[in-house]
C-alpha cells in the first residue's frame, strides 16, 4: 500500500486488502479510514498513536504495533504492518509505502507454544523427582523445587552456574560427557552415587540421562 505523508489519502492499495481485510479495494480509496475502521477499540489508541508519530515524519521504528482487526463475518485477524517514507530530492516526505501481513496462524502458534511450555514448568515443578536441565556447556538452566529438597541449594544459587561450581564432585563423575552423549539421542542409566552438599547433607543419587 501507499498513502499521503499525511495519511489521508490512499495512493494505491494491494488485491490483498481484500483477502485480509475482507473489503473491496474500492472502498478505501473513496475512505482512506476504512482500514482502521476494522481494527479493534481496544488497540486503537496505539495504532493511532503511532499514525500520528508517523504523520508528522518520525519513523524512528518503521513497524506498527501489532494490532487486531474484526472482518465484516465477525472473524479477529492479528495484523503486523511496517511503513516507510519515500522522500523527493529536497528530502522532503512525498509518500508512504508499507506492507501489512496477517501473522493470525503464527500468534496462534506462539500461543500455544507458551502454553505447551507453561504446562511443561507445571509438571516439572510438581514432580516428586529432582529435574535438572543443563546447557551443552553444562550450565544449569532448570533446578525444580523438588531438586531444592534434595540438595538443599535454591535454584537462584545455582541457576546459571556449571555443574562443577554448583557440585564439586561432578568433576569425577564427568556428567558433561553423559551430557554429550545424551544430546547425540542416547538415553543413559548413571550408576548410582554417593554426594554430599557444602551443607555436610550426604545422599545417594540415581540418575537419568
Amino acid at each position: 500500500w501507499a498513502i499521503s505523508p499525511d495519511w489521508k489519502s490512499v495512493l494505491y492499495i494491494s488485491p490483498a486488502y481484500e483477502d485480509i481485510w475482507g473489503k473491496s479495494v474500492h472502498r478505501i480509496y473513496s475512505d482512506a479510514n476504512d482500514w482502521f475502521d476494522s481494527v479493534l477499540e481496544e488497540d486503537r489508541p496505539l495504532v493511532m498513536e503511532d499514525i500520528l508519530r508517523k504523520s508528522r515524519g518520525s519513523f524512528v521504528d518503521f513497524s506498527f504495533p501489532r494490532f487486531r482487526i474484526q472482518r465484516p463475518d465477525g472473524s479477529i485477524r492479528w495484523i503486523q504492518s511496517h511503513s516507510y517514507p519515500v522522500r523527493g530530492k529536497n528530502g522532503v516526505i512525498e509518500r508512504v509505502v508499507g506492507i501489512s501481513q496477517d501473522i493470525t496462524e503464527r500468534i496462534r502458534a506462539e500461543v500455544a507454544l507458551e502454553e505447551a511450555l507453561r504446562f511443561n514448568r507445571q509438571i516439572i515443578e510438581s514432580a516428586k523427582e529432582g529435574v535438572v536441565v543443563t546447557s551443552r556447556e553444562g550450565r544449569l538452566m532448570v533446578w525444580n523445587r523438588y531438586m531444592e529438597e534434595l540438595s538443599g541449594c535454591k535454584r537462584d544459587e545455582v541457576l546459571g552456574k556449571h555443574m562443577h561450581e554448583a557440585f564439586p564432585f561432578t568433576k569425577e563423575e564427568s556428567p558433561v560427557s553423559f551430557f554429550v552423549r545424551a544430546l547425540a539421542g542416547e538415553t543413559l542409566e548413571i550408576p548410582d552415587f554417593l554426594f554430599e552438599i557444602p551443607d555436610g547433607k550426604k545422599g545417594w543419587v540415581s540418575q537419568t540421562v
